[in-house]
């Protein structure tokens, strides 16, 4: 009886609204709940005849918008019914008003609040996110000003790096563009201290077109700071080394990434990249990472690695770096510095080369472990569930063998030695 009692008191409260923001009730044209008729975005509100306009009751309008009345009329929609108050729909942000220009109710900017402001206000947004970074202006501050809100560029104005819209934030109308975070991407510059990696470019702002110039054009510089990981190096790196494979876990479900890189320093800071070549006896880490599996659940497990001077890991010609989880003794000096523990593991190796080659590739064996059932250290077994899969990256090594120096001799001349012969001769000893 009280559930009834309550739907009755809403339906009366909607008619009571719906009455007090002046809802069309007339018969020319017709409610669509007399004639039979409804609404749909394609061909507005008909009669049942399919020819005969009709205004909808009781929020029956699908569009939700100024499309469901008649605005030539003077009716509007308020998102209940049709109403002879003047509406935009959609509704407008907290900074604009709802005015009729040359047409339909539209949303222009309140000249009011933004009257008498300079460009020292306007500054814009950044947003920083996992592979890209936006920037946003206020649509309103920027036509008060005299700038053009759908003409932004970077650094690089190319088609290609222009990605402008419009959005809204916070209740007011803004424009924004997006940017990837990679390094040397439409003018994007790259720096870097211990510990964040930043991105910056720059954003510049045209100045209304029209016959005068009155405005020098506008810029900004925009940075956005990433904590300097396994990762982020990677992703801020031009062409690094690295192979990338999916992998579904041990005894779980699901697909994730697996990636493994090379690197010149154990905090993972500096991606070797494909043209570069490495020294020989120069330090060489592996780093393998899942950065979206579930770390609570599942470790990174590297079970083997091997090297060979062919793109071919079935090469006779190959060294064991990794067997079991752990570093052999196969003439290579290779570290297992993290394995098992986290969804990130770190081989450290001493890089070396086959005679008569000038590249060595490496590929290693991974699974993501379930930590219950033990991930770290050697296993005699495998785990029924375990499932592995092959990573395999190469290197290019330096290909001009010098020797190295232990010592430092010098030559004399002849004439130097003549002297000192001849100053040799003529010491008295006694």
């Amino acid at each position: 009886m009280k559930f009834v009692i309550f739907i009755t008191l809403c339906t009366l409260l909607k008619h009571t609204v719906a009455q007090g923001a002046g809802c069309y009730d007339g018969s020319d044209p017709a409610l669509c709940s007399d004639c039979g008729g409804s609404c749909d975005p394609e061909n507005g509100c008909l009669c049942s005849d399919s020819i005969s306009q009709c205004f909808p009751v009781a929020s029956k309008c699908p569009m939700e918008s100024n499309d469901c009345c008649n605005v030539t009329s003077g009716w509007y929609w308020n998102s209940i019914c049709c109403t002879d108050v003047k509406q935009c729909s959609p509704s407008c942000q907290s900074d604009e008003s709802c005015d009729i220009v040359n047409g339909p109710p539209t949303c222009v900017c309140n000249k009011t609040i933004y009257s008498g402001i300079t460009p020292a206000r306007l500054k814009p947004t950044v947003t920083c996110n996992d592979g890209t970074m936006e920037t946003y202006v206020n649509i309103c501050e920027l036509k008060a000003l005299g700038y053009q809100y759908s003409a932004f560029h970077l650094i690089n104005n190319s088609v290609y790096c222009n990605f402008q819209y419009n959005t809204t934030i916070n209740n007011v109308s803004v424009s924004g563009i997006q940017l990837q975070t990679a390094k040397g991407w439409c003018g994007n510059i790259v720096t870097q201290d211990s510990s964040n990696i930043y991105i910056t470019n720059t954003l510049y702002i045209a100045p209304t077109a029209g016959p005068l110039i009155t405005k020098n054009p506008l810029s900004y510089n925009i940075t956005c700071a990433y904590n300097l990981t396994m990762q982020t190096s990677l992703n801020f790196s031009l062409h690094p080394v690295l192979s990338t494979i999916t992998l579904t876990p041990e005894n779980g479900t699901g697909v994730f990434t697996v990636t493994m890189a090379a690197y010149k320093d154990l905090s993972h800071t500096q991606p070797i990249q494909q043209d570069e070549q490495v020294v020989i006896g120069s330090d060489v880490y592996l780093g393998l990472l899942s950065p979206d599996a579930d770390g609570d659940v599942f470790a990174l497990r590297v079970e083997s690695c091997l090297a060979t001077p062919t793109n071919n890991r079935s090469d006779t010609n190959s060294v064991q770096l990794v067997s079991g989880g752990s570093a052999t003794d196969n003439g290579v000096l290779t570290t297992v510095e993290r394995n098992g523990v986290s969804l990130e593991a770190i081989i450290k190796i001493s890089s070396f080369a086959f005679q008569g080659y000038t590249e060595v590739y490496i590929f290693c064996d991974v699974e993501l472990c379930k930590k219950s059932n033990g991930c770290s250290g050697s296993r005699s077994s495998r785990s029924a569930d375990s499932v592995f899969s092959g990573l395999g990256i190469n290197l290019l090594l330096q290909d001009d063998m010098n020797y190295t120096s232990f010592g430092h001799n010098t030559a004399a001349s002849w004439a130097v030695l003549a002297a000192s012969l001849l100053a040799f001769l003529t010491i008295k000893f006694f």
